[in-house]
């Protein structure tokens, strides 16, 4: 990604304009319930912005359209993926130190990106009462936090709202033991008390959520972007022409199937090429064992984690998209395959029923046997898949365009921020 200085024009104008609407408040402080002035958000936290996976994908596209409303947006962000303190696409970034290992990643980051912005906003809170003074004492109206609902508390506690969205049920994950379930299972929970409000992106989970909390959860799906189609460049250097291989992209780890995937490719061995596109820093052994399936087969290839125009160039000139996943929340990469008029074969979870609309091929979930049929038929029967794509395309545009979606969460926003309000005013 780019990083700019403290004196790049965007972040600037965006600061200052932030800093004007802070005068639309009544005389208490509080913000005028009758003004859309613009908002100040945090997001909490992703890996990388622009390297990550679908966390990072949504937060980009939402942070970026939000910006191009009128608001503030902040990005708390790990420095081992690339990021950078600075904007990107209006976005302000802020880099803060983690520990790179599978169990401390995301409470490392989650601590050194909260902490010391609630010790920060507490102070000012105290400095504001000895002045006397009706500025806001909060830099954030809201805090948006992925999936670490934990964490969703303490902002609370110095006045800061919080919404938490939920990706995934985490503790599904094969690659955590006993107690990290355990863990995960108590973040789960906290959803039910500590955020002032959660927000999920299927269907499915909304339900299994107000099942399992007894409290009402918001459903507001990820989006996809128009497509801008790139014609073959890059992917020449793999050897690919286009329309002549299957693409799988996501993150390595063994819930997300690569290892069906290419059991099934071996048994139908088609006249097709396998992309097999991702990586993961905590799975290196997972993807050794990839690597070893791959070896079986000259046509299966792994260009690692791709990203840019290499991406769209791998999506736009792929077959078929394959996504034979274990668990998803709302998979991103399945809906812009779809974006891109790709025939899609995937799980029989209900998240990726849900995601596809009927608009695929569909096979039961770990079968590599029934991975291997509908492989075989999507390859064989080109008409079919080809209409499915269209029908794909039609679908997800319609349903998941972001344009609509931001407005959804400006919406949800104002609304939590409302109520919070209203609630400490009564007590």
């Amino acid at each position: 990604m780019r990083s700019f200085s403290s004196h790049d024009s965007t972040g600037f104008w965006i600061f200052m304009n932030h800093s004007k609407a802070q005068s639309n408040r009544s005389s208490d402080g509080r913000p005028d319930k009758n003004s859309q002035r613009p908002l100040t958000i945090g997001f909490m936290t992703v890996k990388g912005i622009s390297l990550g996976g679908g966390i990072e994908s949504v937060t980009e596209r939402l942070g970026s359209r939000l910006v191009q409303r009128g608001h503030r947006v902040v990005v708390f962000s790990a420095s081992q993926f690339g990021s950078k303190t600075g904007y990107y696409k209006g976005m302000e970034i802020r880099v803060c130190p983690s520990i790179l290992q599978k169990h401390l990643h995301k409470i490392t980051l989650f601590s050194s990106a909260m902490f010391p912005l609630i010790f920060k906003t507490a102070l000012r809170s105290i400095s504001m009462r000895f002045a006397a003074s009706s500025s806001p004492h909060a830099e954030f109206d809201i805090l948006h936090i992925h999936e670490f609902s934990l964490f969703s508390f303490f902002p609370r506690l110095v006045g800061i709202p919080t919404v938490v969205q939920m990706h995934a049920l985490l503790w599904k994950r094969a690659k955590w033991g006993p107690l990290s379930r355990l863990f995960l299972k108590v973040n789960d929970y906290t959803l039910g008390t500590f955020p002032c409000a959660v927000t999920c992106v299927s269907k499915t989970m909304k339900e299994h959520f107000e099942k399992t909390l007894g409290r009402e959860v918001t459903y507001i799906p990820n989006g996809v972007e128009p497509p801008t189609p790139k014609a073959p460049d890059h992917i020449k250097t793999l050897g690919l022409n286009g329309d002549d291989y299957v693409l799988f992209a996501a993150r390595l780890v063994p819930e997300k199937g690569a290892h069906y995937l290419i059991e099934a490719f071996l048994k139908v061995n088609p006249p097709l090429k396998l992309v097999v596109a991702g990586d993961d820093p905590f799975e290196k052994d997972y993807i050794r064992t990839l690597h070893l399936l791959g070896q079986k087969n000259e046509k299966i290839l792994f260009p690692g984690y791709v990203s840019g125009d290499a991406y769209l160039e791998l999506i736009t000139n792929a077959a078929l998209f394959v996504l034979p996943s274990e668990i998803e929340g709302m998979p991103v990469a399945l809906l812009e395959a779809m974006s891109y008029g790709k025939c899609c074969i995937v799980s029989d979870i209900p998240e990726n029923v849900e995601a596809l609309n009927g608009n695929g091929f569909l096979f039961s979930n770990k079968s590599v046997d029934d991975l291997a049929g509908a492989l075989h038929r999507a390859i064989q029967d080109k008409d079919s898949a080809k209409q499915l794509g269209k029908q794909a395309q039609e679908y997800v545009l319609t349903e998941y365009s972001w344009d609509r979606i931001v407005g959804l969460y400006e919406d949800f926003y104002r609304r939590v921020i409302a109520q919070e309000q209203r609630r400490r005013t009564r007590s």
